[in-house]
């Protein structure tokens, strides 16, 4: 029987091919059938040739085939699903042909040697099914694997251009856009991000979360940050990003300015950056340019920033550190809270007499006084310098021995 099917395998490959555009629309949208025939026929001629010698033959079609279908981007279980019709077809054409050929030798009632003969091969059938499934996937995945890491790496080239304003020679920041498909005009603002837990994906979240309310993004990660261009249609839009990503799980995020024109992205990357830097977890989780500039100074000069913490502070310097965190920590809440104890109190958990205590211990310390504005701008800014970190702990400098009444 499966000498008669090796004559009809043009014949067999067109019927399949035909069936396949029939109920798989994938195929018939992929390719014409003439493209489609010599396919089938391939692998149907391993599968015939596999169950007449009684053993699994390997042949080239099914990783050919793997191969083909996933540069046309067609779904493996389409693809898997074709294969299945084309093999159930050929097992069909092979039970056909036995029960004729025992019915024309022994008649109706007869026996049926080339039925039990077919069912004794039906394992090899099955068995070279599988195997052929396996390496029409093994070669589809391998294929859509590297096409997506040169994607990925395409995109992220394409990304680095976006970001840092510079997109070759070959083309412009609109071809660059244009490629990410992203608004090319508009109004834009740069988001940045510290990276959330490892297991968190901060720029498909993101980009997705934003998506869902109609507005379009591309994110770039970097090694400790991540970093978004988002599309915004005004004011109204950059009040949504707000009140969105803050119900986000993330760390501290950092807004630029709004701007238009892609040119303007690296200088909102450095505003969104230094914002970022700014912003405090467990606070206001985002921090917009416009309120961060004072830490983008302090930032900007880490020496002029240790310097002034140290002038500020250095007079608890013999304190512990629990005492100087616990002092200089109530003076923020003070700052935080616009100057009110009993606000600062209640974030701080305790009574406004406490906050009041603590404030007049280290006003006393530092022989500085809330009421005078040039102390007051002093100790803000020492203490935002040792909130961002620019600098370390206070250094403990050496005391002078006190004077021997004796002279000695």
């Amino acid at each position: 029987m499966c000498q008669g099917l090796t004559v009809r395998l043009d014949e067999l490959a067109i019927e399949i091919a035909e069936k396949l555009r029939a109920e798989l629309p994938h195929f018939a949208a992929a390719m014409a059938i003439e493209e489609l025939v010599p396919a089938v026929h391939q692998n149907i001629e391993g599968l015939i040739e596999s169950v007449r010698l009684n053993r699994t033959l390997s042949v080239p079609g099914p990783h050919n085939t793997g191969l083909l279908r996933a540069e046309q981007e067609m779904p493996l279980e389409t693809v898997l699903s074709g294969f299945r019709i084309g093999v159930i077809h050929i097992w069909q054409e092979l039970v056909l042909g036995c029960e004729e050929a025992d019915r024309e030798t022994f008649g109706a009632d007869g026996p049926a040697p080339a039925s039990r003969a077919l069912l004794m091969s039906a394992s090899v059938l099955w068995t070279t099914f599988e195997k052929y499934s396996q390496e029409i996937a093994k070669a589809y995945q391998t294929f859509a694997a590297e096409r997506q890491q040169r994607n990925h790496r395409r995109r992220q080239a394409l990304l680095t251009m976006l970001f840092s304003g510079e997109p070759g020679h070959d083309q412009t920041l609109v071809d660059v856009a244009n490629q990410l498909q992203f608004p090319t005009a508009g109004t834009f603002v740069v988001l940045m991000t510290e990276h959330s837990a490892p297991d968190t994906d901060t720029p498909e979240t993101a980009r997705t979360s934003l998506a869902g309310i109609g507005l379009q993004s591309v994110w770039k990660s970097e090694a400790r940050s991540d970093i978004g261009l988002i599309a915004v249609a005004g004011q109204i839009d950059i009040l949504r990003i707000t009140e969105h990503v803050s119900r986000l799980k993330f760390r501290k995020v950092g807004v630029s300015r709004p701007f238009s024109g892609l040119s303007a992205v690296p200088a909102a990357v450095a505003q969104a950056r230094i914002a970022s830097n700014a912003g405090r977890e467990g606070r206001h989780i985002v921090t917009h340019f416009d309120d961060a500039q004072v830490a983008g100074l302090l930032i900007s000069s880490p020496a002029l920033a240790a310097g002034l913490q140290q002038h500020v502070f250095g007079a608890i310097q013999e304190m512990s550190n629990v005492d100087q965190d616990l002092l200089i920590g109530t003076l923020r809440a003070w700052f935080d809270n616009g100057g009110h104890p009993e606000s600062a109190a209640t974030e701080l958990h305790c009574h406004p007499n406490t906050v009041r205590y603590r404030l007049n211990r280290l006003m006393s310390a530092l022989n500085r006084d809330l009421k005078t504005p040039l102390d007051v701008v002093h100790l803000f800014l020492a203490a935002e310098a040792r909130r961002l970190q620019v600098s370390g702990p206070i250094q403990t400098s050496r005391k002078t021995p006190p004077e021997n009444p004796n002279g000695r």
